[in-house]
């Protein structure tokens, strides 16, 4: 039986992820879309913890993270890394793209295709120079 104790700690994660994590809170991920930007399925995660969990557990998640979290810096590179700018970021990140076969920055990131994670990184990082 698991003690409630047990059940609200917080399971630790390399800062990498921890960075990426919160980049994509900020974004206005939804839980579900995080997963999916980590290449999980989004019914195999029901809270934070679980989520938490499956990004112990998995082998490319610096992978991803190093991706996420350098798409977070070039966006806040081009939108300013402040809260008041998080709605010009969101939106555009929702628009989409006929570069990108009419996908959004936001479809390519919680795909959990990680080709579509990097697609999404050589985008911002053209816009950016």
């Amino acid at each position: 039986m698991t003690s409630v104790a047990q059940e609200n700690r917080t399971i630790a994660l390399p800062e990498k992820t921890e960075k990426a994590l919160k980049a994509l809170q900020d974004l206005a991920f939804t839980l579900q879309e995080q997963a999916r930007s980590f290449g999980f399925e989004p019914e195999v995660v029901t809270d934070t913890n679980s989520l938490r969990s499956w990004l112990a557990k998995s082998r490319d998640v610096l992978v991803r993270a190093e991706v996420i979290v350098r798409l977070k810096f070039m966006l806040d590179a081009v939108f300013g890394a402040n809260e008041e700018n998080n709605d010009a970021t969101e939106r555009w990140i929702n628009v989409k793209h006929n570069e990108l076969g009419r996908r959004s920055l936001k479809e390519l990131m919680t795909s959990g295709d990680m080709d579509d994670l990097r697609l999404a990184l050589s985008t911002v990082e053209k816009v950016v120079g």
